[in-house]
């Protein structure tokens, strides 16, 4: 009975259709095996990207100098593009990640801050003698995210602004300086960044290419709508002063009590601290990369401000002054004996010469508590060698 079953027709097409339904659970199965991967996949690589962003902002300097030494230490050109050192508080640091992770996504449900911010006290006491303890203000650290990072917990900042700060051996001005604009800038309702970019020994200081390699690194890190070039030894004495970028590039700073007078050397001064929208800083190319020592890239700058068809504007005369603290002149910093003829010729290399042009090597990129620490190096030779034409013009005398 059994064998005549098996080979009547009804068996066969039974048989057929077990083995069909078969293959199409096997089908079945395969393609979710496939989908499972992708997803796994999917998950890791967003872990993955994850993970790196966290170590980024884990690595972090343990020591009390918050990166910086008397003197600045000479690195060789095969160091690591990042160095950094992960510290006992790791996860103290994942917190505050976690913390303004979160925070940033809820932003975005916050209303407008003020056009007026409510809590600026005007004019400020600050004297060239201040200490570290008189600018220290204690809340204002506790409310930073590791890197200098800061946004206003309570509206949406009108203004996101990277402070760029050109920086070679002024350990006790870049503490002051610091801890002074973290308390100003809160009051300000700013969403901002502080940024010091230190050149490597033996290169001589230029700080137009360092103010470059700072924009560089910030644009890359986040969307700023405000670039700000800031003098290590200069501090605002009235939080009015608003740290905002506007319709043309701004020149902070109406007076200094490092000049004469308290005022400034020449009309056509634009030295100190200068802001620029990310449209107008690239407009003007930036700086130029090709004043190694002292003096004459402000000059170099104005005049591309002004041959890009813009002008520089400044606060009230009253709301402009800065306090300049006190330093003996770095000897290893000269004038630049090329300076006067790069400054005849500036139209001639502008769009060769600047932020979108630069080469630096990257020593070190740290999240420290109170600002970001970058640590470049450039071979100042290589760099000028391009523009040595320029540089055939008679010196001043």
């Amino acid at each position: 009975m059994s064998l005549i079953l098996l080979n009547s027709p009804d068996s066969h097409k039974m048989m057929q259709k077990t083995e069909s339904s078969r293959t199409c659970i096997q089908n079945y199965k395969n393609m979710l095996l496939v989908l499972t991967l992708i997803v796994v996949v999917i998950i890791a690589v967003q872990m993955y990207l994850q993970g790196c962003q966290c170590m980024m902002q884990m690595y972090k300097s343990c020591d009390n100098t918050n990166g910086f030494s008397n003197k600045s230490k000479e690195i060789p050109h095969n160091v690591p593009g990042i160095s950094s050192k992960l510290c006992a508080d790791t996860s103290k640091n994942v917190e505050h990640l976690i913390a303004h992770t979160s925070s940033r996504q809820n932003r975005s449900a916050l209303p407008l801050c003020p056009e007026q911010p409510p809590h600026l006290v005007g004019k400020m006491n600050i004297k060239p003698t201040i200490t570290l303890q008189e600018v220290t203000n204690e809340e204002s650290l506790r409310n930073l995210s590791y890197g200098g990072r800061y946004a206003p917990p309570y509206c949406q900042a009108r203004e996101k602004t990277a402070i760029i700060i050109p920086y070679r051996d002024r350990k006790e001005h870049i503490d002051i300086l610091v801890r002074h604009l973290h308390t100003v800038l809160q009051r300000q309702q700013l969403e901002y960044g502080i940024y010091v970019v230190e050149m490597a020994l033996p290169t001589q200081f230029n700080r137009g290419l360092l103010a470059n390699a700072g924009v560089r690194t910030a644009r890359g890190i986040s969307s700023y709508t405000c670039y700000i070039i800031h003098d290590v030894d200069s501090l605002m004495t009235d939080d009015r002063n608003l740290y905002r970028c506007g319709s043309q590039p701004i020149h902070f700073m109406t007076g200094s009590t490092k000049y004469k007078y308290n005022g400034i050397p020449y009309p056509g001064f634009h030295g100190g601290i200068v802001g620029f929208t990310p449209e107008q800083y690239k407009t003007v190319n930036g700086f130029s990369n090709l004043y190694f020592g002292w003096g004459s890239e402000d000059d170099d700058l104005g005049i591309r401000v002004q041959k890009s068809g813009m002008i520089f504007v400044r606060p009230k005369e009253e709301i402009g002054m800065y306090v300049a603290l006190p330093h003996v002149r770095d000897v290893s910093n000269q004038e630049n004996p090329n300076s006067y003829g790069l400054v005849r010729n500036v139209s001639a290399r502008q769009m060769q010469d600047g932020v979108e042009t630069i080469r630096f090597k990257r020593f070190a990129l740290e999240y420290q508590q109170l600002y970001t620490w970058l640590l470049i190096g450039v071979k100042e030779d290589v760099i000028v060698k391009k523009f040595q034409k320029y540089l055939e013009f008679p010196t001043r005398g």
